[in-house]
């Protein structure tokens, strides 16, 4: 068989492709959302070439300079913050094998050692958890440090919402 020059061109633009299609489904679900990613893939499936270089004039999922900044300030106060309580309250309880990979990663990325004095307790119920933590508030001795994300906004939640502009109580 006698390719011509057209022919091998045509093998390395079919290669090319191929080789940009399987490339994209390794770099592209990366730090991206499943929706993003769903839409970059397709598009390097049709059209490979034209993805390849509409992603990497927008597509790199990269941070700018002053969030990598902040960051890295973070992880050091973080850090800093730590020191006193590791040596504090620390525990050393055995851990069940099925968790030491969790808790290794969560001591890497808090860098906070695993404490006594801690409790769990799941609430399924949106206004007995809103109750249980006005009660809790209002049981404290001392102070409350409350980061709190998700509230409806109804009748509880407005509730939690005056309760968080409240003034301090007086020990």
């Amino acid at each position: 068989m006698n390719f011509g020059h057209g022919s091998t061109w045509a093998l390395l633009y079919l290669l090319s492709e191929w080789v940009i299609r399987l490339v994209m489904l390794v770099v592209v679900p990366v730090r991206r959302s499943p929706e993003a990613a769903k839409g970059w893939l397709l598009l390097g499936f049709f059209l490979p070439w034209p993805a390849l270089g509409l992603y990497l004039l927008i597509g790199r999922p990269t941070y700018p300079r002053w969030r990598r900044d902040r960051a890295a300030r973070f992880s050091a106060v973080l850090r800093s913050s730590a020191a006193p309580v590791a040596t504090d309250a620390q525990i050393s309880l055995p851990v069940p094998a099925s968790f030491v990979q969790a808790t290794t990663l969560i001591q890497s990325l808090g860098h906070l050692p695993p404490l006594s004095g801690n409790r769990v307790e799941l609430l399924a119920d949106y206004v007995g958890a809103i109750d249980t933590l006005v009660a809790d508030i209002d049981a404290a001795q001392h102070h409350v440090h409350l980061l709190y994300f998700i509230f409806a906004d109804d009748k509880t939640g407005q509730r939690s919402w005056r309760l968080s502009r409240a003034q301090p109580k007086e020990a």
